[in-house]
C-alpha cells in the first residue's frame, strides 16, 4: 500500500510504505498518532522517517506537542489492538503503558487525566506498533510471572504456559516429605521449572541443562533474581549428543522436563504470536513430536539413580504414544495427570515396577 500526502505542499512529494495486508492496522496507527497523511513518514513502523526534513526523528515534532492523556491513549490504545485482533486489548495496552510509565495499573487510574511526556508517547507508540504485529507482550515487557514469581524472558527462550505449573506442583507433591534431592531438568530455558522446584524445596538441588550459553545466562540471571543460584548448576550439554553421557558424573534422583513435544505439522498452524517470535527449538522437535521421549526412554537408565522417577510435559493427544515408547523400553509404572481443562499434560514415570494408572 502506498499513500502519497496532499498535505505536503512545501516538502518533496511524500510517500507512506504500509504492506498491503496491514492497511487497515496501519490506517488506525496513522489515526492515533496523528493526522491521517502527517508529512513525517515512518517506514513499516520501524521508526525511520523518510521525509528528509524530519531525518533522524522518530515522530513528527508537531505531533509531539500535542497534549495526550492516560485517559486518552488507553481508549485510542485498546480500540487499535482490538482491532488487531489481540485478545485481552485493555489489559495489553493497561500493561504497556505502565511499563513505559514505571507506574502501577493503580497509579494509572489515580492520574487518569495526567499528561505524558512527547518520549514517553514515542516509546509508548513504539510497544504497541510491535504488539499490533503480534509480538508477545511478555518479550516486550521483558519479563513474566510462573508460580508467583517473577522471570525475565527474551526470544531465545519460550514463553513458559500454566500448563508447566502443573508440572512442577507434581513434583513438589511427590518430593514434599523426602530427604535431598538431585534434580535434573532438561532444557532449562528460563529457568522456570529448576528455580521452581528449588524456591519450594528447601531440600533439592538441580543441575539445569540447555544448549546455548545465553539461554543458560538469561536462566541464572532469574536464579539470582529469585534467590536460589547456590542450589542450581547450569550446564551447557545437549541430551542428543554421545558426549553428553560419556561426561556424566551423577545418578539422578528425579528427572524433570518441558522438552519440545510440538510435531511439525502442528507448529505450521500454530498461531503467529508462538510461531512468528518464539524460538523453534524450544518449541518443536522438527519431527512427529515424540524424538524427545524416545531419548529419554533409551537414556534414563544412564541418567536415573534405580528409585529414580522422571516427569514430562507432554502435548495434547500424545498420551498413548508417549505411553507405548516407555513401556517398549520396560517402564511400566507410569501415571497421567491431567491439565485444567481435562488432557492429559504430565507424565510421572518410575524406574522400577508397576503400571499404567
Amino acid at each position: 500500500m502506498v499513500l502519497v500526502s496532499p498535505s505536503a505542499s512545501d516538502f518533496s512529494v511524500s510517500v507512506f510504505h504500509f504492506p498491503d495486508s496491514s492497511q487497515a492496522r496501519c490506517l488506525d496507527f496513522w489515526h492515533l498518532w496523528g493526522h491521517p497523511f502527517d508529512p513525517c513518514l515512518v517506514d513499516d513502523w520501524g521508526g525511520h522517517c523518510i521525509d528528509s526534513r524530519f531525518e533522524n526523528k522518530s515522530m513528527n515534532p508537531e505531533i509531539c506537542k500535542k497534549s495526550h492523556t492516560i485517559s486518552s491513549l488507553l481508549e485510542e490504545a485498546t480500540g487499535v489492538l482490538s482491532r488487531s485482533c489481540i485478545p485481552n486489548s485493555r489489559q495489553n495496552a493497561e500493561l504497556l503503558l505502565q511499563s513505559v510509565l514505571g507506574k502501577t495499573r493503580m497509579d494509572l487510574y489515580l492520574e487518569w487525566d495526567k499528561e505524558i511526556s512527547a518520549k514517553e508517547y514515542e516509546v509508548y507508540r513504539a510497544f504497541l506498533s510491535r504488539r499490533s504485529q503480534h509480538e508477545p507482550i511478555q518479550y516486550l515487557l521483558g519479563e513474566t510471572e510462573f508460580m508467583s514469581l517473577p522471570f525475565r524472558v527474551n526470544p531465545c527462550v519460550m514463553i513458559p504456559r500454566p500448563e508447566t505449573e502443573i508440572l512442577v506442583e507434581k513434583v513438589i507433591a511427590y518430593l514434599q516429605d523426602q530427604g535431598p534431592v538431585r534434580i535434573l531438568d532438561i532444557g532449562t530455558g528460563s529457568g522456570v521449572i529448576a528455580i521452581g522446584l528449588c524456591k519450594y524445596l528447601p531440600q533439592v538441588t538441580v543441575d539445569a541443562l540447555d544448549i546455548r550459553e545465553e539461554i543458560l545466562a538469561l536462566a541464572k540471571e532469574n536464579a539470582e533474581r529469585n534467590g536460589v543460584a547456590d542450589r542450581i548448576h547450569f550446564i551447557l550439554g545437549d541430551i542428543r549428543s554421545e558426549l553428553f553421557y560419556k561426561d556424566l558424573q551423577v545418578k539422578y534422583d528425579v528427572l524433570v522436563s518441558n522438552p519440545p513435544y510440538v510435531s511439525k505439522k502442528e507448529w505450521d498452524n500454530l498461531d503467529r504470536e508462538v510461531r512468528d517470535y518464539e524460538p523453534f527449538s524450544a518449541i518443536c522437535d522438527g519431527g512427529d513430536g515424540l524424538s524427545f521421549y524416545r531419548i529419554f526412554a533409551e537414556k534414563a537408565k544412564l541418567l536415573l539413580a534405580p528409585h529414580g522417577v522422571m516427569f514430562f510435559e507432554i502435548g495434547f493427544g500424545q498420551k498413548e504414544e508417549v505411553v507405548s515408547i516407555f513401556q517398549e523400553k520396560g517402564f511400566h509404572e507410569i501415571v497421567w495427570y491431567p491439565d485444567l481443562a481435562g488432557i492429559p499434560r504430565v507424565m510421572q514415570i518410575k524406574m522400577e515396577g508397576g503400571k499404567v494408572v
